[in-house]
């Protein structure tokens, strides 16, 4: 990239008049434009357990401010913070958390270097989050939902064609007793949704004996709700 930039400063400076010059001097505006991008190894993370945030594809900035909103949602959202419509209705319910806003700077690097870095999110309660990145000079901000929750949920198929659920605590591994499995129907994209809620017994099991496989699953309790619901492979 230095080799790229400098050849790049000095034909401006020889032939910056020509006409084709403008070519080089958006090579030079794409070398050098500040960006950054944010990656959560969990996406959804156990109670009380802090996570490292990579920040990758840095170039060309001096700071970058990590803050943190707890929102007023479930698990079961479907609202994105990406989209402008969503966002509003994510932004009617947020409460920022200041003690938890962190700052990295960033200095001693060309304007050119794509570098790496890392922030540490702490530890949160239950609940769902909204992580907002902003950077100096200023880029697009990034924001990400943020799910935190003691409940997972484990299935098994059974040689009868019937499927166990088991809802278990996240960090023990403990079953969650009287919790709720929530199953999703939809024959295709276009079609409306059809549910059906199961009640786990005292070992946090619930079978599911219809002839329909589930869509999606949402496992909750009445003290946790935070978790995301997942398909039939357990992906969120």
């Amino acid at each position: 990239r230095a080799e790229r930039y400098n050849w790049l400063q000095k034909s401006l400076e020889r032939w910056g008049t020509w006409p084709t010059s403008n070519y080089m001097r958006n090579e030079l505006t794409d070398l050098t434009t500040p960006q950054f991008t944010v990656s959560l190894k969990r996406r959804v993370q156990e109670v009380e357990k802090s996570q490292v945030v990579s920040l990758m594809n840095l170039r060309n900035i001096s700071q970058l401010t990590m803050r943190v909103y707890r929102t007023s949602l479930a698990g079961d959202t479907q609202l994105v913070p990406g989209n402008s419509n969503d966002y509003k209705k994510i932004k009617a319910g947020l409460q920022e958390l200041p003690e938890l806003a962190q700052t990295v700077t960033f200095s001693g690097r060309a304007n050119y270097d794509v570098f790496k870095d890392s922030i540490e999110l702490r530890c949160l309660p239950a609940g769902v989050y909204m992580l907002e990145f902003a950077s100096l000079p200023n880029t697009e901000t990034i924001c990400k939902l943020y799910f935190v929750s003691g409940i997972r949920l484990l299935q098994q198929a059974q040689p009868d064609n019937s499927l166990r659920y088991v809802v278990v605590d996240a960090t023990t591994g403990q079953p969650v007793k009287n919790a709720s499995v929530r199953l999703s129907f939809r024959k295709n994209w276009n079609a409306p949704e059809a549910t059906q809620v199961l009640t786990c017994n005292s070992q946090g099991e619930a079978v599911y004996t219809g002839t329909k496989n589930p869509s999606r699953l949402l496992a909750y309790s009445a003290n946790d709700n935070f978790c995301p619901d997942q398909n039939m492979y357990g992906a969120y």
